[in-house]
């Protein structure tokens, strides 16, 4: 399977500023274009609870929702699974989401849990980081946290994995760049 990790963080390296901040109130609409091309390309997009919750699925995609709230076995409603990760093997585990999502390529959405979970278990095939680099919220939700609690430049959080960076490409002339690691998606 192919795990493609999407994400777009702010100049200081976060998320949001809070639990319920939304890309779409700060990001790029190019950022936005570039997600949807390659949600496209996907078989499947796994995100936590929180994720699934605020982003309606307008558009009828395979979700795989990780969450804790749950118990080991795993509820299909429509087009989303809900699953807990820590309550099956990881054999097992890779094997339900195959199955839901009917297809090898996955993207992997977040939040920050989520991105940390799939890259301390299963790893990334590729990441596509979009910086948009006009913008600092000074605090907030951290794509990756170094032990201090400060957030840490994610494209050195992947390179300490082996993934390195595979080309850089401005989204606009405003400061957005999107930052490809390892391989893109087919």
């Amino acid at each position: 399977m192919m795990f493609h990790g999407l994400a777009v963080v702010s100049a200081d390296f976060f998320l949001a500023q809070h639990k319920n901040h939304l890309a779409s109130e700060w990001a790029s609409a190019e950022d936005f274009r570039h997600l949807q091309e390659a949600l496209d390309k996907a078989h499947g997009c796994v995100m936590g609870r929180v994720t699934h919750d605020l982003h309606p699925n307008i558009k009828k995609r395979r979700r795989i929702v990780l969450t804790r709230s749950i118990a080991a076995e795993c509820i299909t409603n429509h087009h989303t699974l809900f699953i807990n990760p820590l309550e099956h093997d990881k054999t097992d585990f890779l094997e339900k989401i195959g199955n839901h999502s009917g297809g090898d390529r996955l993207c992997i959405l977040g939040g920050a849990d989520i991105y940390r979970f799939w890259l301390e278990n299963h790893g990334y095939t590729g990441f596509d980081l979009t910086i948009e680099h006009n913008i600092m919220f000074g605090t907030g939700i951290a794509l990756f946290q170094c032990r201090e609690g400060n957030a840490t430049d994610p494209r050195d959080a992947f390179g300490s994995c082996g993934m390195s960076l595979a080309s850089t490409r401005p989204l606009n002339d405003r400061g957005t760049v999107l930052y490809r690691l390892g391989q893109p998606l087919p």
